[in-house]
């Protein structure tokens, strides 16, 4: 637990099932989340559900 990790969330935000927060949860003293929007990713719930590469 020495080291420090970036954690970039590409396509949403989910926490449940997400391996690699989970491991950095486990091994990390700091954890920087991340997120990068850009045009073209959903921003309400009813475009998320009908994208089809989300």
């Amino acid at each position: 637990m020495s080291h420090n990790s970036i954690h970039w969330f590409r396509k949403g935000l989910r926490l449940h099932d997400n391996p690699a927060l989970l491991a950095a949860l486990k091994d990390c003293r700091h954890i920087y989340p991340r997120s990068c929007w850009t045009p073209g990713t959903p921003t309400t719930l009813t475009s998320a559900l009908t994208d089809g590469d989300f």
